[in-house]
C-alpha cells in the first residue's frame, strides 16, 4: 500500500487532530498507523484493536493499558 502525506484535522474528540496513514478503510489489514496531535490533559476513551498499532511519541506522556498493565511512556 502506497501511504501518502496527511492533512491534519478535527478528529471528533476534544483536543485532538489526526489523519489517517494506514488503517482498514484504507485497506489495511495488519497494522493501523494514525498522524495524531493531541492537546495537554486529553483522554480517549478505552478502545481496543484486532490488529498492532504503531505509536511513535515525540513529545509529552502518554499512559497506555496494554494487557491488564498501565503502562506510562515518553519519549527518550
Amino acid at each position: 500500500m502506497l501511504i501518502r502525506n496527511v492533512k491534519i484535522t478535527e478528529s471528533g474528540f476534544p483536543g485532538m487532530f489526526a489523519g489517517s496513514l494506514a488503517t482498514p478503510r484504507l485497506g489495511a489489514t495488519e497494522v493501523t498507523v494514525i498522524h495524531q496531535r493531541q492537546e495537554p490533559g486529553t483522554t480517549l476513551t478505552l478502545h481496543y484493536h484486532h490488529h498492532e498499532e504503531v505509536i511513535v511519541l515525540l513529545a509529552g506522556t502518554i499512559t497506555a493499558l496494554v494487557g491488564d498493565k498501565r503502562v506510562e511512556v515518553a519519549p527518550r
